[in-house]
């Protein structure tokens, strides 16, 4: 499995040492911001791709803590702790991590991190455990603003609704064309009064670049087109740019609009090495 290996995404990965257990993690972790990657020991799955600015060493030993204690802790601060905590406690997991140097601007970091998402997923064929708004298949998180983080049993009907994922998109040529992504796109269209007058409130993915079509400035997924282009059209940078959309209709889990937001994201990564222009102007 190509995400296990130690030059993965054309980074250099440090070996795999133990994430939970002892009183610290190994001494050859790096250190410094970069990317890291949380393995099921002795399974072919990574639960968790994770990057920071800071310290890697610092981030992993606050997830060691949450993921490894012996009680949920309301107060978790990982965002991956809940979701390690749970595979662990009820499938008995145990988890490795491995850890590469990387720093650059924040829209480059971002957009790699998609990258990332995207390339495990074609190679699993799904989306990491604990990334992407997945969770264990039996449990969700609760986040309450006064007691903190619960993880909660869904009831036998409600399995599965956290923990789906969708098929990867597939990477078909230039962002321009009209099956970019294996997906079937409207037709550009100018992003004005008069054609989002036009538009439904329906849930949809959409992407939009400059009038030439040279260039892609973002891409999203949303539960209802109309009021998102109306939101986008009063940006600064979006006169006379042009629009188009596919899955109109579409019935979106959560987790799906996470996914397949991020493999656009992914597959123009792979096409430019970069970011749509303005897809990170607002962080995440």
């Amino acid at each position: 499995m190509s995400y296990l290996d130690d030059d993965w995404c054309d980074l250099e990965w440090s070996d795999w040492y133990p994430l939970l257990g002892g009183k610290r993690l190994h001494k050859r972790l790096i250190k410094g911001p970069g990317f890291y990657r949380v393995r099921c020991t002795g399974r072919d799955k990574i639960a968790y791709i994770g990057v920071t600015v800071k310290d890697i060493r610092e981030n992993l030993e606050k997830l060691r803590e949450e993921a490894g204690a012996s009680t949920v802790n309301p107060d978790m601060k990982h965002f991956a702790a809940p979701c390690l905590f749970t595979y662990r406690k009820v499938e008995g997991y145990d988890f490795e991590v491995s850890a590469c140097p990387y720093k650059a601007a924040d829209s480059k970091r971002l957009a790699l991190k998609c990258y990332m998402f995207w390339k495990y997923r074609l190679e699993a064929g799904e989306s990491p455990l604990c990334n992407l708004g997945r969770f264990h298949p039996s449990y969700e998180v609760v986040i309450d603003a006064e007691k903190g983080v619960k993880v909660r049993r869904l009831e036998s009907a409600m399995e599965g609704r956290y923990d789906k994922s969708s098929p990867p998109l597939q990477y078909t040529g230039p962002f321009k064309e009209p099956d970019w992504m294996g997906l079937n796109w409207s037709k550009w269209d100018e992003l004005n009064k008069k054609s989002v007058k036009k538009t439904e409130e329906t849930p949809c993915i959409y992407r939009i670049a400059d009038k030439d079509i040279s260039q892609l400035l973002t891409v999203g997924t949303t539960d209802n087109l109309k009021s998102t282009l109306e939101s986008l059209r009063s940006e600064k940078w979006a006169k006379k740019v042009v629009f188009a959309t596919a899955l109109a209709g579409f019935e979106f889990t959560p987790t799906y609009l996470l996914e397949i937001k991020n493999d656009m994201i992914g597959g123009y990564y792979e096409e430019t090495g970069g970011p749509p222009a303005y897809q990170f102007m607002g962080g995440e």
